[in-house]
């Protein structure tokens, strides 16, 4: 009997055994399905988290996207506003420039012709003043004195109108890139 016993002992360890090692195996299974759900309920949440911050970046992003659109925008229209200022200013920093210049040569031109007609005046008055002292009557000096004052009043007329013709020649050839820059503008 004691063999059956024994036997039954044995038995029941190798049942419990067994069961054991199914229950081992069973929880071996469930605990690699709820790793596997784990897993997969991990990634899920990841993959929510993940939308909800793109999502809640996309307002930040689309008004970072607009501002800087906008900011592109008005740096292009300002570029555009200076440039065309400065094809005005260049076009009208030309038309002085020309203009001085042309009045620059000018001047040293109506220097020159102003010296060269006082010189004739001074010879043709230095002249008739010789005749006054060599006037022997008062007839011959008053005559004389009459030829100096004409010589010297009509010198001075031919001279007055001589600098003013080159003046005026000298504005108009210093005015015409100005009014070739005026009628530009009219047009543009």
């Amino acid at each position: 009997m004691a063999s059956a016993a024994e036997d039954r002992k044995s038995s029941d360890v190798r049942e419990r055994g067994h069961t054991v090692q199914d229950l081992y195996t069973a929880s071996s299974y469930a605990a690699a399905e709820i790793a596997t759900t784990l897993v997969q309920q991990s990634q899920q949440g990841l993959q929510a988290g993940l939308r909800a911050l793109v999502s809640a970046q996309e307002p930040i992003a689309f008004a970072g996207h607009d501002f800087a659109r906008m900011v592109l925008t008005s740096v292009t229209e300002i570029a555009e506003i200076y440039r065309s200022a400065d094809d005005h200013m260049i076009g009208e920093v030309a038309a002085l420039s020309a203009a001085y210049g042309r009045l620059g040569r000018g001047v040293p031109e109506w220097t020159h012709a102003w010296v060269d007609l006082a010189q004739r005046s001074f010879e043709r008055l230095g002249a008739r003043q010789g005749q006054c002292l060599r006037s022997t009557s008062p007839a011959e000096l008053a005559a004389a004195q009459r030829d100096f004052c004409k010589e010297y009043v009509h010198s001075s007329f031919v001279a007055t109108t001589t600098l003013l013709q080159l003046a005026v020649r000298v504005t108009q050839e210093a005015i015409r890139p100005l009014q070739q820059r005026t009628q530009e503008g009219l047009r543009a």
